[in-house]
């Protein structure tokens, strides 16, 4: 009873089918000849004939044949009809053929069935017959439609799960990952990565996800036997990736076994079933590409197929504008990283062979040490590998995962240094999270009670170039809570971009650093970079701030922002980051140094007239005037009274821009005599040696 309840044929009607089995299969048999005649013929079946190798298209009759076949055995179950129908639906959606078609060739199968059974048997058997197979049909062509319309969703549920990824990715790792997981996901997708080329123009395989990832990208980087090239138009450029790169448009691959511009890696496709490739490349706002993700599929005219070449231009456009928006993060890649690097480096973080070095941070005026602050490096065999190495390698978790290994070793080494008579405080950067919740707190508050550190002597460096925009409300809250600890927090990189003058009044920061970009070209321009210290510096102590200026690599920058007021600097000149057991030796070493005695070199001489300069206001009529009864004289009058050099022409040139400071501050005029000034002063400075 349960058989005949699946199969619902009654013993009449599987009589009936088998009688007339040898005519139907026939009938099948031509139904078929007759499909594949009018494939590739006008908009029949669209250009699917052309995808397919001479094996898969006589594959493919033998499962069309075998399929019409099903409507007319009598052994066929209901579950057998549902099973095949919807496999057939799910490949004519992989490869693009309209629903509708395949619709139209069950439909004129059964008009055959009707003209092969028109003077068979008895009109009951044919009744029984067309009964049976015009059920069975209805039921295929259910179960057809329920595959074609399930592979035909998944590009709209990418599409949603793209676009979400995009806007929330903190990284350009999570947003790449995101990006081909969703994809790699879908049914009938086979891989994808996402690459760039190096210095010669060779694409490089960076970051991958799908079906046998790991042994597919063995296999396409080692042996230098899948080189892909963007720029030489040999036949390692010309495939979907060097096409796509050089035109800055999406290049696809439909029939990737067959396509003479895939002749060089038809190996590959052939090991992994790769049956076709969409080459998607990401473009600046200026229209070149910096990025291409290649994405393959186990059929041919995949990518073809509208809904899923619309989630191509979707997918590129949601990117390129992520990428636009994370192009200016803290660490946003740049270099061209390796698959095989890549996952090094994460696998060098989950056996935690992490590495912390410790720079110290002085207080400017009179040079004791206020805090060292730690500095993460990963400890590869042979040496220790750089944040601008393994940085643009992490997504949010490994980041989040740094900063708690990092924490640890930071308030474990305050208690070592205890040990060792070096009472001190250390600070750490904190990454920003999309969602961090109560995570910021509660990680800071489980670390300070294992440790037994007083929370003031942690400081917590934000940088502000983070994702403030994903949930500003969640992240104020975080790093509230971690404030009401007892905690300092203090901006990191001030003045690397304009969302860090919103975060000094919206977050609770107890001190900012003054990125060390601003002062990396204060010999070369020195109005440029001491411009920025000294605004910046007033800025933050009017909001009750301290400043620590970072990137001081000369004794010019380290007096220069003193001068202009600066609390504590940072940099190479004062000390490079060294082992956590050398700081005890190197803090009893260093001794306090004397308060200021002028100007010593040209970049303090310039920074005091700077400073001079800042006092003056701008009055009503446009002129400026001394800012109260002060009196004091430029520093930079007695630096070059002191130079054992020719110093008239810069004392000249010195007094015209007082004058122009009073009448024109801040003119074109007054700025070009300002560089004027800066080359005399450091030529006379030269002079001396």
């Amino acid at each position: 009873m349960e058989t005949r309840a699946a199969n619902r044929v009654d013993d009449g009607s599987a009589a009936a089918l088998r009688a007339a089995a040898p005519l139907l299969r026939a009938c099948a048999d031509a139904a078929t000849d007759g499909y594949f005649a009018k494939v590739g013929s006008g908009d029949a079946g669209g250009p699917v004939r052309a995808w397919l190798t001479p094996d898969e298209l006589e594959r493919s009759r033998r499962d069309h044949r075998d399929h019409l076949r099903l409507l007319i055995e009598p052994a066929t179950t209901d579950a057998m009809l549902a099973e095949h129908g919807y496999r057939a639906g799910r490949a004519h959606a992989f490869t693009g053929t309209a629903a509708s078609w395949f619709a139209d060739a069950v439909g004129e199968f059964l008009e055959s069935v009707d003209d092969c059974l028109a003077d068979w048997s008895t009109p009951a058997a044919r009744a029984a017959v067309r009964s049976v197979t015009g059920r069975r049909a209805v039921s295929d062509l259910r179960a057809h439609l329920r595959g074609y319309q399930e592979v035909d969703n998944a590009a709209a549920t990418a599409a949603v799960e793209v676009r979400d990824a995009a806007r929330g990715a903190t990284t350009v790792t999570d947003l790449v990952r995101a990006v081909l997981d969703t994809l790699a996901a879908m049914p009938g997708f086979a891989v994808g990565y996402f690459g760039r080329p190096s210095g010669d123009g060779v694409f490089e395989f960076e970051i991958a996800a799908g079906e046998s990832v790991e042994a597919f990208i063995g296999d396409v980087t080692r042996g230098g036997d899948y080189v892909l090239s963007t720029s030489d138009p040999t036949p390692s450029g010309l495939g979907p990736v060097g096409r796509a790169w050089r035109s800055g448009n999406i290049v696809r691959s439909d029939a990737y076994l067959t396509d003479p511009g895939t002749a060089a890696w038809h190996h590959i496709g052939e090991k992994y079933e790769l049956r076709s490739n969409a080459a998607v490349p990401l473009l600046d706002a200026q229209g070149q590409p910096v990025a291409l993700l290649s994405l393959y599929a186990h059929w041919p005219g995949y990518f073809a197929q509208p809904s899923r070449a619309r989630l191509l231009e979707q997918v590129r456009q949601l990117c390129e504008t992520a990428l636009a928006r994370l192009q200016t993060a803290q660490h946003a890649a740049t270099a061209v990283t390796t698959y095989a690097q890549r996952s090094r480096y994460r696998d060098l973080l989950r056996r935690e062979r992490v590495a912390l070095v410790y720079q110290p941070i002085i207080d400017l005026q009179d040079g004791r040490v206020v805090k060292w602050e730690g500095l993460a490096r990963l400890a590869g065999d042979d040496r220790l590998i750089t944040p601008a190495e393994f940085l643009p390698s992490f997504g949010e978790d490994d980041l989040i995962r740094l900063f708690e290994i990092g924490l640890d070793h930071v308030l474990t080494t305050l208690t070592d240094w205890e040990r060792h008579g070096l009472h001190t405080r250390a600070s750490i950067n904190l990454p920003v999270v999309s969602t961090a919740g109560d995570w910021y707190a509660d990680t800071v508050r489980r670390a300070l009670a294992r440790s037994g550190i007083d929370p003031p002597r942690l400081t917590l460096e934000i940088l502000e170039t983070g994702p403030f925009g994903v949930d500003p409300v969640g992240y104020r809250h975080g790093l509230e809570q971690v404030h009401d600890l007892g905690v300092r927090l203090a901006e990191d990189d001030l003045g690397s971009a304009y969302s860090s003058l919103l975060r000094m009044r919206q977050i609770c920061f107890d001190e900012v650093k003054i990125d060390q970009e601003l002062v990396r070209d204060a010999e070369s321009n020195p109005h440029q970079a001491l411009g920025f210290i000294q605004p910046l510096t007033s800025l933050a102590h009017n909001l009750g701030m301290a400043v620590t200026v970072e990137g001081l690599e000369t004794r010019g920058l380290i007096e220069a922002a003193t001068v202009l007021g600066a609390d504590h600097g940072q940099g190479f000149a004062i000390s490079a980051p060294i082992p956590a057991a050398a700081a005890p030796t190197w803090a009893a070493a260093r001794r306090p140094v004397p308060g200021r005695a002028g100007a010593r070199t040209s970049l303090g001489g310039l920074a005091g007239h700077l400073a001079w300069e800042g006092r003056m206001i701008i009055s009503s009529d446009g002129r400026a005037r001394r800012r109260g009864p002060d009196a004091t004289p430029c520093p930079l009058t007695d630096y070059l009274a002191g130079l054992d050099a020719d110093t008239d022409a810069a004392e000249r040139l010195h007094q015209s821009l007082h004058r122009l400071a009073l009448d024109a501050l801040g003119s074109h005029q007054h700025r070009r005599a300002w560089t004027g000034l800066a080359s005399l002063v450091h030529a006379a400075a030269t002079q001396c040696g």
